[in-house]
């Protein structure tokens, strides 16, 4: 009975995680969408004083709807066990230093990086850095201008260990819990802009 009780609360939570999936892919989606309407919109109604503008607006919407729809095939190819990874031997500080770009932390005076330059990984290397990417931009946020955020690397047994460590705001015990469930917001009010 432990067992069944078991595999019903795993069953609860992933219908729970799956119905958050579908709203906040919703929403995602719908921000991007009631932009572009209205960018249009304004261009079709002659109201917009620079139509050549909002259409460049409009095309950035659509590029954003574009790497939306594709994070969302990845992520389906991940479920089901088909993504495909680009192993390859790469040096380590060169994918930390593109992802702290990418993350707009280049020059930042929060930025610590211990990195041996040495550091090899056997791995895809495009992955990786989109992890570093998003790990980063979020301590980038979450960190006050007087806070530090410390990327730090080391061989440890056959695996090299990356750490984004970061001062900022506290995370409660449940809030850990949750932190690596997909599209997990400690305050749900939050938006992605936000955290």
């Amino acid at each position: 009975s432990r067992s069944f009780n078991a595999m019903a609360a795993e069953l609860e939570k992933a219908q729970g995680l799956r119905r958050n999936l579908v709203h906040d892919v919703v929403h995602e989606l719908r921000t991007p969408l009631a932009a572009l309407r209205c960018r249009i919109d304004s261009v079709v109604d002659g109201v917009s004083r620079d139509p050549q503008n909002e259409i460049a607006g409009a095309n950035e919407e659509i590029d954003h709807l574009l790497r939306l729809v594709e994070d969302l095939h990845e992520l389906a190819l991940a479920e089901a066990r088909e993504l495909k990874l680009t192993i390859s031997e790469s040096p380590l500080r060169p994918i930390v230093e593109s992802a702290a770009r990418a993350a707009g932390l280049e020059g930042d005076p929060r930025l610590r990086m211990m990195l041996d330059s040495g550091l090899v990984i056997r791995g895809d290397a495009v992955r990786l850095r989109q992890v570093l990417v998003n790990t980063l931009s979020n301590a980038a946020r979450y960190t006050p201008t007087e806070g530090r955020i410390t990327v730090s690397a080391l061989h440890r047994d056959r695996e090299i260990v990356v750490e984004v460590h970061n001062t900022g705001s506290d995370l409660t015990p449940d809030e850990i819990a949750h932190v690596f469930d997909r599209f997990y917001r400690a305050d749900p009010s939050r938006q992605r802009v936000s955290g």
